[in-house]
């Protein structure tokens, strides 16, 4: 991570804060908002500026935040896909299972 800012959040945020804050782990944007955020809360006396970038997430680190980030935006759409994925395979099994007239066969495998 790299770090700029002026010294509106240095003056507002002590170090251990921030440091807790990269560790707290998110997207570089997230972390530049929550910084802040903190500052302001902390008084916000002079201007606040800052600059975080993640300058080398390692591949799985940089999937879990894009797919978290997705999540977060995405949620409700994102669950009706997989219901409607999953409503779609089991129609799917289930028309196989008729045409093949299996279903008496396999109906009567299940209860075994």
């Amino acid at each position: 991570w790299i770090l700029l800012c002026t010294d509106g959040l240095i003056n507002m945020v002590r170090d251990e804060e921030i440091l807790g804050e990269f560790k707290q782990g998110a997207t570089a944007a997230e972390i530049a908002a929550r910084l802040v955020a903190q500052a302001n809360e902390n008084g916000g006396k002079d201007n606040i500026t800052v600059l975080a970038v993640n300058i080398s997430p390692n591949l799985v680190r940089l999937i879990y935040l894009k797919t978290r980030a997705l999540v977060r935006q995405q949620g409700m759409k994102l669950m009706w896909l997989l219901v409607s994925l999953l409503c779609g395979v089991a129609g799917f099994m289930l028309g196989y299972i008729v045409r093949e007239n299996n279903w008496q066969r396999y109906i009567f495998d299940l209860m075994k």
